[in-house]
């Protein structure tokens, strides 16, 4: 028997492709934007997304955690934005 690493599960890998998907393309997307004053904050939200990805792929744990804040995070935005 081969001893390998563990096999991700499905939800796992789909969690963190999203992650991905979400890093890489807000990141290519508000890109342009850079002269906005809060242009930075945007990138550096987009590249914890792809950090969140990354990690999650790789089962650190740690990273749950930050993927929980980053989505939670944009929970506040969001109602802030309604307002």
């Amino acid at each position: 028997m081969r001893m390998g690493r563990k096999r991700i599960p499905v939800p796992v890998f789909l969690i963190a492709s999203l992650y991905l998907a979400v890093g890489v393309g807000g990141f290519v997307a508000h890109f342009s934007d850079r002269r906005a004053p809060e242009w930075i904050w945007v990138e550096v939200t987009e590249c914890l997304a792809i950090v969140c990805g990354v990690y999650l792929l790789r089962a650190h744990n740690w990273a749950r955690w930050l993927a929980s804040a980053w989505m939670a995070f944009h929970v506040v935005v969001s109602f802030g934005e309604l307002r």
